[in-house]
């Protein structure tokens, strides 16, 4: 059975890469980057990548309860996530994961996550924070500005 398209998904066509791969934070065993950002005319598709190692993949998965957060969800006690959270257009959007995936082991801890942003910002510009500063990763905002963009 094919599930029901709604209005806000992306397009099923291809996209067209806009921006990536980049790091957008980093800290000593513990990395967040984006994997890609793909342009359709209707908004952005973004894969956001955690990396940790060592000690951070340790603190990562016991502290983790797998996934992303948004800055003003945290509270002290609680199992914590990596925080995002993601301007366009001077506004703060609200986004949920399309897809998560996480892995961890005795060394190493993964996280992906597929995010979509519609509609297209008008000013060009995807601010993004990220951070988890219990697993050792301090939130600091990254910008993303595509100056050729042609979707």
């Amino acid at each position: 059975m094919r599930r029901r398209r709604r209005l806000d998904d992306p397009p099923e066509s291809l996209g067209v890469v806009v921006h990536g791969p980049v790091v957008i934070g980093r800290a000593p065993g513990i990395a967040v980057g984006l994997r890609c950002i793909f342009g359709y005319p209707s908004g952005l598709l973004f894969q956001l990548v955690l990396r940790a190692w060592g000690v951070q993949a340790e603190a990562a998965a016991r502290r983790s309860d797998y996934g992303v957060g948004y800055h003003d969800s945290s509270a002290a006690g609680r199992r914590s996530r990596c925080l995002l959270s993601v301007e366009a257009d001077g506004r703060p959007q609200p986004l949920q994961p399309m897809r998560e995936e996480t892995s961890s082991g005795e060394d190493a801890f993964d996280h992906e996550a597929t995010y979509w942003l519609s509609p297209l910002p008008q000013d060009r510009e995807l601010a993004l924070t990220v951070g988890w500063p219990e697993a050792g990763l301090p939130s600091r905002p990254a910008t993303s500005r595509w100056v050729n963009w042609v979707i």
